[in-house]
């Protein structure tokens, strides 16, 4: 059964974003962008490459040349999909701004501020959620050490303004919406 949740990111998923990354290894987060040809494109990102920036917003770090990449660039869109606490969450995003984040990762990865424009819960009456799409690391002691360095560039790089835990109430600069004209 949905149920929609104000548009800011959902406490159980602030908890999981906020925790250590090894305490969270393995929890997935679905990000779905839109491809030139209309269709859904799927990536995963882990706790190493999104971060809680201040209510409603965050902030996505991905590869440079990524298909995703690419479509937030384009659209400037994405739905976030995560598992936590029992229950699905989908929360829809819009693109503030991008970063410039420098980790000593070659390349560089690409930023990305997102602005939760809604939020929605979803459990089973019948059935409980045990977890989402998971997954183990090859090398956690190399992975965890560049997460680190992720995070703390994204949580460098998102502009003041985006920081401010007041009302989130679009004192932000906006990006033009490609889809009519407007800023968003």
């Amino acid at each position: 059964m949905s149920r929609e949740l104000e548009p800011a990111v959902p406490e159980a998923v602030r908890r999981c974003l906020e925790d250590e990354p090894e305490r969270q290894v393995g929890l997935t987060i679905l990000v779905l962008s839109e491809l030139e040809a209309g269709w859904p494109h799927l990536a995963m990102v882990s706790v190493g490459e999104l971060v809680v920036a201040a209510d409603g917003r965050l902030a996505l770090a991905l590869w440079p040349t990524s298909t995703c990449a690419a479509n937030l660039n384009r659209t400037g869109r994405a739905t976030l999909a995560v598992v936590a606490d029992g229950l699905a969450f989908s929360l829809r995003c819009r693109v503030d701004d991008e970063l410039g984040i420098t980790t000593g990762e070659d390349p560089p990865m690409r930023g990305f501020v997102l602005r939760v424009s809604a939020a929605t819960e979803d459990a089973a009456p019948y059935a409980d959620l045990l977890s989402g799409v998971t997954y183990r690391l090859h090398d956690a002691q190399s992975t965890l050490a560049r997460w680190r360095r992720t995070r703390a560039a994204l949580a460098a790089g998102v502009k003041p303004e985006f920081l401010d835990s007041g009302s989130g109430s679009g004192d932000a600069k906006r990006r033009p919406d490609p889809t009519n004209g407007t800023e968003r």
